[in-house]
């Protein structure tokens, strides 16, 4: 029997078939997303998406590795829970897996990125592995929400954002359990539970783009020192999210990777 996942099949299986299989890697992130949401959303989120998209192409061909679920978050150090890889070690990770995989004769590879930090690190692996081997293998890489941007249009949220209402109704239909509403009403009414550890600063959305430089971020990459620290560890507050919003985003986003997967596997 043969699976999409592929650490569910034996070695030899994927020997036979290397050659003519895609190979996607999700990867995601530990890191803080706000008091309502566990650290590990990015890992979850992508991991899911991938899966499901997987097999919804019915294409044995397709075959998704285990989640990279560290990504580069040191922009998010500022906060308790955080596990994070640096620029250089990141790159060095997924180029060491990409190698990995071409070494067993794998010929396409796509990394499909969940956290926003890691954008530009999975761009600089693919290109590596291209450039090492030359036209032998076709690797690519990109955000879920970016291959699904156009089909997302018509959702009238801030996409993704960071635990804001987009990441927040995915990981409400993803499992509920995991999602703290009543902090959710806190960061909506802009109050503080009755807690001294209490870390996220409850400021306004108005003053939240100011901080993140909203004006600027569209022409250009601004980063600032503890950025997330200062405005509160979220994008903006989650108060559109719900459970029948993740189930439609999820759909959307699931069909269209679906979709670019199996062109990415068809090209050539």
């Amino acid at each position: 029997m043969t699976s999409h996942k592929f650490i569910e099949n034996t070695s030899e299986y994927l020997h036979k078939i290397a050659s003519q299989a895609l190979v996607i890697i999700p990867v995601g992130s530990v890191e803080q997303h706000g008091p309502h949401l566990p650290v590990g959303s990015d890992s979850y989120n992508v991991q899911q998406i991938a899966e499901m998209a997987a097999e919804k192409t019915q294409n044995k061909m397709i075959l998704v590795a285990p989640t990279l679920w560290y990504g580069s978050s040191h922009h998010h150090l500022g906060f308790g829970g955080c596990m994070s890889l640096g620029g250089k070690t990141l790159l060095a990770v997924l180029c060491d897996l990409g190698n990995s995989l071409v070494t067993g004769g794998v010929k396409k590879i796509f990394f499909l990125n969940g956290h926003g930090g890691n954008r530009f690190m999975l761009r600089e692996a693919a290109k590596e592995l291209v450039n090492e081997y030359n036209n032998d293998v076709i690797i690519g890489s990109s955000d879920y929400w970016e291959i699904a941007r156009e089909a997302l249009a018509d959702i009238k949220i801030k996409t993704p954002g960071h635990a804001g209402s987009f990441e927040t109704a995915l990981q409400m239909a993803r499992d509920e359990k995991l999602v703290d509403y009543d902090a959710i009403k806190h960061l909506i009414n802009g109050t503080k539970p009755d807690s001294k550890d209490y870390q996220y600063r409850i400021i306004s959305q108005a003053e939240r783009d100011q901080l993140r430089f909203q004006s600027l971020r569209s022409r250009g990459n601004i980063n600032r020192k503890d950025a997330f620290v200062k405005a509160g560890g979220i994008s903006e507050v989650p108060e559109f999210a719900t459970r029948e919003l993740g189930e439609q985003i999820l759909t959307i986003v699931v069909d269209e990777v679906a979709k670019f997967f199996v062109e990415f596997w068809e090209h050539s």
